[in-house]
């Protein structure tokens, strides 16, 4: 099945926060994931104030930063999700 992931999915992965059974699930050869190329600074930036405000050290981060490089997820261009994102987020009332 495809899914299409965001920054706060792959972060459950790591860090420990609410619902991350369902994350774990997601990390299965039974989903094709996919995610904006925007999400890889997206995760750096969560990452880099998690080590700022104390939660991790610099070597988590780093270790972090290597796993969810590793991860099979393909990547797509912002310029080619505009007009699908723009008609989902009409038809079902959420942000693109």
């Amino acid at each position: 099945m495809m899914l299409v992931i965001d920054a706060s999915v792959v972060l459950k992965w790591y860090l420990p926060e609410d619902d991350i059974g369902f994350a774990d699930q997601l990390t299965s050869e039974d989903f094709e994931l996919h995610a904006p190329e925007l999400m890889i600074a997206e995760i750096g930036n969560v990452l880099w104030k998690k080590r700022r405000i104390g939660n991790i050290d610099s070597i988590q981060s780093q270790l972090i930063a290597e796993g969810f490089i590793q991860q099979n997820i393909k990547y797509h261009s912002l310029r080619n999700l505009l007009t699908p994102a723009l008609l989902g987020a009409n038809e079902f009332g959420q942000t693109v």
